[in-house]
């Protein structure tokens, strides 16, 4: 998958599930959950839900899951997370979330095509 870029407005915090199969993200309009093999949204739901204590609670595939989120820094309006296998960045800033494959998994996976070729 290319690099991909999701607009959410107002994010206040993302989080990975306990499998690292969804992430949630939570704003003032509500939450979101995204499976992380695609990154489309497979749940949503409008009402405000806050983190509390560093955990927001899971909705659709995940209901009532306590899922830890890192929240966004209010001095640089920056958030940014790792997916739980360190293969994608996700980076929010000014409304656009973007969905980056990192440095450590373009390495591997360079690693595993050069190990498959006999290099």
């Amino acid at each position: 998958m290319k690099n991909k870029t999701l607009f959410i407005g107002e994010l206040v915090a993302m989080g990975f599930s306990k499998t690292g199969n969804y992430l949630l993200t939570i704003s003032h309009d509500g939450r979101g959950l995204f499976s992380t093999r695609n990154w489309e949204i497979v749940a949503r739901d409008s009402n405000p839900a806050y983190p509390n204590a560093g955990f927001g609670i899971g909705i659709g595939p995940v209901e009532g899951e306590s899922i830890p989120i890192r929240e966004m820094d209010y001095g640089t309006e920056y958030l940014k997370v790792r997916t739980p296998d360190e293969r994608w960045e996700l980076s929010y800033f000014e409304g656009a979330l973007e969905f980056v494959k990192s440095d450590f998994s373009r390495e591997r996976d360079h690693s595993v095509s050069n190990s498959e070729r006999g290099s």
